[in-house]
């Protein structure tokens, strides 16, 4: 009986240390779970239709001679080269787009000059004299005849500066002295829709001469070709 109460106390002894033994055994820490790597990708996205030929069986020449093609040329990273390589990309295809052909960059268009404005043709006709009428000095001066306007320019008194507008005028009379049988043309009458009618004479009349009236006229029928100019002898 003694000895089956040793033995009894012995057991629970050792019970209470393999049970204290446990508590103080550290609890073991679970290894993180590793990340899933991301598929690589290239920086440029036509490397992905690069690999995807490889994959499909072509031959290297011809997908480099595809590359050739290809606009703009490749400008290969080192993330391009990574991904070229991870898939397998033979390296005769991944020369050839380190080496396909790079477009020139655009120039840069040179704003044109605005060009200058051509002026509108005029003819002057100079040695002419305005008659003002009975009582009044005549005038002597030039005419400036352009398609737009006839302008008069006075030479003694720029008051006495004229523009008619071809749309204003009536009729042109050429008025003429016949005499046997040439005539001799010195007074060039125009007259205006309103009323007006001015009448030029050509400065060199009185010694014979009147190729001041002669260029006046052919200046009118070169800007005005419809415009008739009548011929009236006297």
């Amino acid at each position: 009986m003694h000895h089956l109460r040793i033995a009894t106390l012995v057991f629970l002894a050792g019970l209470a240390s393999f049970s204290a033994a446990q508590e103080l055994a550290p609890t073991a820490t679970p290894a993180p779970a590793q990340p899933t790597p991301v598929p690589l990708q290239p920086d440029d996205a036509r490397l992905v239709q690069i690999v995807e030929l490889v994959r499909a069986g072509l031959s290297e020449s011809l997908i480099a001679e595809h590359v050739g093609t290809m606009q703009p040329g490749f400008k290969l990273t080192t993330k391009d080269l990574l991904y070229l390589k991870h898939n397998g990309v033979p390296e005769s295809i991944i020369s050839a787009l380190m080496n396909s052909p790079k477009l020139a960059p655009t120039p840069t268009p040179t704003p044109s000059a605005t060009p200058t404005p051509t002026p509108e043709p005029t003819r002057e006709v100079d040695g002419l004299i305005l008659d003002r009428g009975f009582g009044k000095k005549d005038h002597v001066g030039k005419l400036v005849i352009s398609r737009e306007e006839i302008r008069w320019v006075d030479k003694e008194d720029s008051r006495g500066n004229l523009t008619l507008y071809p749309k204003g005028i009536r009729a042109i009379n050429l008025v003429c002295t016949t005499t046997g049988t040439s005539s001799f043309c010195h007074q060039l009458k125009v007259k205006m829709i309103a009323g007006e009618t001015f009448k030029f004479e050509d400065a060199e009349r009185e010694r014979g001469g009147n190729r001041a009236i002669q260029a006046a006229v052919e200046a009118l029928k070169q800007f005005f070709p419809e415009l008739t100019v009548i011929e009236k002898s006297k």
